[in-house]
């Protein structure tokens, strides 16, 4: 995956990638985290120490990631506001658990239509950092979820107000505020990575 995609393909280094995926969805399962409940692995050994792999979990129905969601439901929208409002309480949820997000954005997060809940996916590469995440950790996930409502917009024209956007967030805070220097700092930080990524987004 990711730089090593066009070279490796769809094949890694034996089947312990695999396996920490699996005890990670299961691990946070376990702890109330929402995620697909995890079945197993199939793994096919191919030669030269690598393998290609299937995560296998149980089908979830009458779900859509959270970018479908917000192309389906217009500004103002109640279901709108529930599936922002469920994807940061669903974050939330991992980060209270302990666990660092590899790859957080709005594909890797289902939301039920039903139900408005949300689930998280894609645990590859996920760890627990010894003693639960940092602040700052956090701050970096949340701002990195946040990009990626931004290039929803700048790739498919699907309007993502500053409202919506701002709604994950206290949503994923609850009665926490940051300090107003935190504030400041994050802020700062979230600015210029936009700045940046907006140019290659083009």
């Amino acid at each position: 995956g990711g730089l090593l995609r066009g070279l490796a393909g769809d094949l890694f280094p034996g089947a312990g990638r695999f396996l920490h995926e699996l005890r990670v969805a299961a691990d946070l399962l376990a702890r109330g985290v929402r995620v697909p409940e995890p079945l197993g692995l199939v793994v096919e050994a191919v030669g030269a120490g690598t393998a290609r792999g299937w995560f296998l979990s149980r089908e979830v129905e009458g779900v859509e990631d959270l970018g479908e969601a917000l192309r389906r439901l217009p500004p103002g929208d109640p279901g709108r506001r529930a599936a922002l409002e469920a994807a940061g309480r669903a974050v939330r949820r991992l980060h209270d658990a302990g666990a660092l997000h590899a790859d957080l954005h709005v594909k890797n997060l289902l939301v039920r239509r039903c139900t408005g809940e949300a689930l998280v996916l894609d645990l590859d590469g996920a760890k627990f950092p010894p003693g639960g995440l940092t602040r700052e950790q956090r701050s970096t996930q949340i701002q990195r979820l946040d990009r990626s409502l931004v290039k929803l917009t700048v790739r498919t024209g699907t309007p993502v107000s500053r409202c919506d956007r701002r709604r994950l967030v206290l949503a994923y805070m609850g009665e926490e505020r940051p300090t107003t220097e935190e504030s400041a700092r994050w802020r700062r930080k979230h600015r210029a990575h936009l700045a940046r990524h907006r140019l290659g987004w083009r």
